[in-house]
């Protein structure tokens, strides 16, 4: 890096042949009166932006970390490469967590923009009882299942339980029954009034 901050972009310095779009630069250099030569390795590193499908998701890639919004924002400077990548999405509903890899190279200039898509799943709700509120493992929306007609995103989890409370017709409280988050639509049943 010290010798591409002597020459203007590194584009003073004799390339020998690997170029790899000026990311990677192997020059020789004179040394010790040009008796020498001397090989040197040139480094360029990228500054990688990221954005997201899903605005306010923690991205962290070789203990760097941002907090993602609807534009690109600036995590660091990163060699070009494989990362570890973890996010988290502490969505409304639930938190949505993951691990993966990363491949950061650029083939155009010295910036990139990772787009990391989030996967998540979208899942409608219906009911007869419009008023019913929905709860998601014993905790109330405080939404009926009128005003939350679909829950998203979400991930599909054997231990994440939903189901509604409504008023039958005599005014008491009735609780259908629950159902795990395993598939897009949930029609909930109540017993008869």
């Amino acid at each position: 890096l010290e010798e591409l901050e002597k020459s203007e972009n590194g584009l003073g310095m004799d390339p020998i042949g690997i170029t790899y779009e000026d990311a990677l630069r192997i020059t020789t250099e004179k040394a010790l009166l040009g008796l020498f030569e001397k090989t040197v390795f040139n480094i360029r590193p990228l500054e990688v932006s990221v954005v997201t499908n899903l605005e306010g998701t923690s991205i962290t890639i070789a203990d760097k970390n941002i907090e993602t919004a609807e534009k690109p924002k600036v995590l660091g400077n990163f060699i070009p490469g494989t990362y570890e990548l973890n996010y988290e999405f502490e969505g409304p509903y639930m938190p949505i967590t993951g691990t993966g890899e990363v491949d950061l190279i650029s083939y155009s200039d010295y910036q990139l923009v990772e787009e990391i898509y989030i996967e998540h799943e979208e899942v409608e709700l219906y009911s007869d009882y419009s008023e019913a509120i929905v709860y998601i493992n014993d905790v109330s929306t405080k939404k009926t299942i009128e005003e939350l007609d679909t829950l998203s995103p979400v991930v599909y989890s054997d231990d994440v339980k939903v189901h509604l409370v409504a008023m039958n017709s005599v005014g008491e409280e009735i609780v259908s029954n629950s159902y795990p988050l395993t598939t897009s639509y949930i029609n909930f049943e109540f017993e008869a009034d």
